[in-house]
């Protein structure tokens, strides 16, 4: 698994800007490249852990939905053709508790686990999906 630094930016009262860091000493982590700090952890998921997450995506999966800019409907869009299956955290617990370690979160700060599956020409043009 690749990723960033999560820099979400938090703001106190002093106006002082606040950045949200992953874990660095997280287990097997690699740095490979910096400027923006971008990290490997070979073997994240173990191939049980992916297989879960793939059959627990198979029973909810559903096409992607887009917030209409216009009208304020969420509804399927020409602009994103691909399917998604939101996983309840409760169901990939173990999962979960590396996400946790990981980003140094508490689990109400983490979104629920989303899979995306692009089919051949599927495709995610620009959107709003703020819903």
């Amino acid at each position: 698994a690749y990723t960033e630094p999560v820099r979400q930016k938090h703001t106190e009262s002093s106006n002082k800007a606040v950045y949200h860091s992953i874990n660095v000493s997280y287990p097997n982590m690699e740095k490979i490249h910096t400027d923006p700090d971008i990290y490997a952890i070979p073997d994240f998921l173990s191939s049980e852990e992916c297989n879960r997450i793939i059959e627990k995506s198979r029973k909810n999966i559903q096409p992607c939905l887009v917030k209409n800019e216009e009208t304020g409907a969420v509804e399927p869009d020409p602009s994103r053709t691909s399917t998604n299956a939101n996983i309840p955290r409760r169901e990939v617990p173990i999962v979960t508790q590396k996400i946790l370690k990981l980003t140094n979160c508490k689990e109400e700060q983490i979104e629920i686990l989303q899979v995306l599956r692009y089919g051949e020409g599927q495709e995610f043009k620009p959107h709003t999906d703020g819903f």
